[in-house]
């Protein structure tokens, strides 16, 4: 006859700690997904906002960018700000002509995201056509951390923010293209 045994207090502790230990990973990897898909789902809507502001800048007239006083700050060393969403001069007040959808609320996809557009004449060459670089960053906080440049995301780069002195607002979510006309 054979004698039935159970689990000893060793086995249960030991299996135990085993469940709790793989259930204690399995919470910690699950908080840190969400964490990086909260991080990609802004990441997205930043870059669609860049690419979105890089394609209008380029479909227009490459000498009303350079002349056109409504460029003139994105002319500058420091650029330009402009919204994501709806308030295009960055002062968080719903302006004449921004409420895009009628609704009278400040619509913005992102809170507190900022775009930093820099408009630079390019090196021209003597059989280089005249040429603008366009170069576009979105400055945006996530999980308390600016992801910028920009560190105080104003939309413009004030001094001590260009880190490695390039001229441009480095950005996880930025995009840069050259605008010319034929010559």
């Amino acid at each position: 006859m054979r004698s039935q045994r159970g689990m000893t207090l060793v086995e249960l502790l030991i299996g135990t700690a085993l469940l709790v230990g793989g259930g204690g990973a399995l919470v910690v990897g699950m908080q840190y997904s969400r964490m990086q898909s909260s991080y990609l789902a802004d990441y997205q809507v930043t870059m669609n906002a860049v690419h979105g502001k890089l394609e209008e800048l380029s479909s227009t007239d490459l000498t009303v960018l350079w002349t056109d006083p409504a460029y003139a700050d994105a002319r500058t060393v420091q650029g330009q700000c402009m919204g994501l969403g709806e308030d295009d001069n960055c002062n968080n007040v719903l302006d004449a002509g921004e409420d895009e959808n009628n609704n009278g609320v400040l619509d913005e996809p992102l809170a507190g995201a900022r775009l930093h557009v820099r408009i630079q004449e390019a090196p021209v060459g003597a059989t280089n056509p005249p040429l603008l670089t366009l170069h576009v960053a979105a400055c945006w906080q996530s999980r308390g951390r600016r992801l910028s440049e920009d560190l105080n995301c104003n939309g413009r780069l004030d001094g001590g923010e260009d880190i490695n002195a390039n001229g441009w607002d480095d950005s996880p979510a930025m995009a840069d293209t050259r605008l010319g006309v034929g010559g």
